[in-house]
């Protein structure tokens, strides 16, 4: 599902896993907590489950890990410094209750990220994100007055399949690849403009649907600029020559 069916369908509220979901599975689990962390290099191919929460860590690398993987999920807020995880599989990445600096997601394949109260800067993902939702601010009126940072990230090496980047992410501060997917910059005057173009004319249902992903991501999410994969382009087919000019290739 597209960030474009999400929107159309308008079914799934988000809401935070039980972090102890764990427990009522039979599954090897590694935890590390209440811990100081400094230059350790872990290999983690026998675990399921790895945790580490409530920790202050530097310099920690994670190898062959397959599974889920949970940083920050805890009750204080941790941080990571110049921390890897190499040559990962993971079935979810949970950025939880905590502070990224200057780390790397090298060669990994995350089939879920989330990302709801992470303050995440100068970090590198590489590899394939099939499905994320990164939040800067939270839609839910308990945290309306939290406000993370995300910024000078480096996707550039990194395929995005359907991710969102919802609560006012400044997508120019981040880097992408360059693979045929492309930024939409201000979701008000790609709407004008696309409008103004149609005149009188039915858009089809493909292009429909396109703006009303955009427009209800704007409105609810408070989300002005936007990633668009280049799969959702090529579903657009001829009609993606209507909004060639409107947007920013990457």
């Amino acid at each position: 599902m597209s960030w474009i069916d999400d929107a159309v369908n308008n079914k799934k509220k988000t809401r935070r896993r039980d972090p102890d979901w764990w427990r009522h599975h039979k599954i090897p689990v590694l935890q590390i907590g209440n811990e100081r962390v400094l230059d350790e290099t872990i290999d983690v191919s026998e675990f399921e489950f790895v945790r580490v929460f409530d920790s202050d860590v530097n310099t920690l690398t994670l190898l062959k890990m397959k599974g889920e993987l949970g940083l920050g999920t805890g009750h204080r807020r941790s941080t990571f410094e110049n921390c890897r995880v190499i040559g990962a599989e993971l079935t979810r990445l949970d950025l939880g209750n905590a502070d990224f600096r200057n780390c790397e997601f090298v060669d990994c394949d995350i089939h879920e990220l989330g990302s709801f109260e992470a303050n995440v800067s100068n970090c590198k993902f590489s590899g394939r994100i099939r499905k994320g939702i990164v939040f800067l601010r939270r839609p839910s009126p308990e945290l309306e007055k939290f406000e993370a940072v995300f910024e000078a990230n480096d996707f550039s090496d990194c395929v995005i399949d359907e991710s969102l980047f919802r609560g006012g992410i400044d997508l120019g501060r981040q880097r992408f690849k360059s693979d045929g997917s492309a930024v939409i910059q201000d979701s008000t005057v790609f709407l004008n403009e696309v409008r103004k173009k149609l005149g009188k004319k039915v858009p089809s249902a493909p292009l429909k649907r396109f703006l009303f992903g955009v427009e209800f991501y704007a409105s609810n999410f408070n989300q002005n600029s936007f990633f668009v994969p280049l799969r959702d382009f090529q579903k657009l087919g001829s009609e993606v020559e209507l909004i060639q000019d409107l947007i920013s290739p990457l």
